[in-house]
């Protein structure tokens, strides 16, 4: 082989290694090592100029954010055993609730603290409009009733599993999010999308991968930044950041309200990624 050969053969050899190496792991500023994500799950360059403007205002910054049953801190109701939740008895939910867990440890609160935390000069108010086995048309109309009446400068939209347990077709229900993304760009409302929660018993009965496919696709066309909770969070179990099969129901939930925590903080660190987009 000659010399250019064999350098070119090693440089061949030197990218293969770096493309099939993990990528490296990123925990926000703030959060504990059991929150470190491979950066490409955390990363966007997707701009917020509505929110940056309204941060550089002296008003209050509204943001709201619009999620199923996680918002509330509820899980889905194949993962209630292991956490010892009770499930929720209302027609057409399909969630379960930690007993005397208030709402502010969910992800939401834990988003509110950590984004009033990085902009310590400003008032921020983060309130949540969560609807327990809500479907993304149900959403719709809320954007349509309420986000857009109180015009938040940032609506973090929290997609949930519910037009797939129905077996609502990927096209409909990708045209109902698009159809909502429209009329909030109309107003000129800035919005973050969130993927659904991510649970081992869940997911040997639902795929999710479709949908979850197509949010990105929209994420992308809309030019939005998009926190990929699902994929985080299966991350942190496979890796051993949470236990999967926890040893007792008290391990459990501490490890169910420290994800929270760790969703709120890096969907934070989301927004202040997005904030240094040009």
């Amino acid at each position: 082989m000659t010399r250019r050969g064999l350098a070119l053969s090693c440089l061949m050899l030197g990218a293969a290694f770096w493309l099939l190496r993990p990528p490296p792991a990123h925990a926000a500023p703030g959060l504990p090592a059991e929150c470190s994500a491979p950066v490409d799950l955390l990363a966007t360059d997707s701009p917020l100029p509505r929110l940056s403007t309204a941060l550089r205002g002296r008003d209050t910054v509204k943001v709201i954010v619009l999620g199923a049953g996680s918002a509330l801190g509820a899980v889905p109701r194949e993962d209630a055993g292991r956490l010892g939740a009770e499930a929720d008895a209302r027609p057409g939910t399909h969630s379960a609730r930690l007993p005397d867990t208030p709402p502010d440890l969910a992800w939401p609160g834990r988003f509110a603290v950590a984004l009033q935390a990085a902009h310590p000069g400003r008032r921020i108010d983060v309130s949540t409009i969560a609807r327990p086995g809500g479907t993304v048309a149900d959403a719709r109309r809320i954007i349509d009733s309420d986000v857009l009446r109180e015009a938040p400068a940032l609506l973090v939209w929290q997609i949930g599993i519910a037009d797939i347990r129905q077996g609502r077709p990927v096209p409909e229900f990708g045209a109902d999010i698009e159809a909502a993304l429209d009329r909030l760009a109309k107003r000129r409302i800035d919005v973050v999308l969130v993927d659904m929660q991510y649970g081992a018993a869940t997911a040997l009965f639902i795929n999710t991968a479709p949908y979850r496919a197509y949010l990105r696709w929209i994420a992308r066309s809309h030019d939005l930044p998009y926190l990929r909770r699902h994929e985080l969070m299966q991350h942190w179990f496979e890796n051993g950041s949470f236990s999967l099969h926890p040893e007792d129901v008290g391990r459990a939930r501490a490890d169910k309200l420290a994800i929270d925590a760790c969703v709120g903080g890096q969907l934070a660190a989301l927004v202040e990624m997005a904030l240094d987009s040009p």
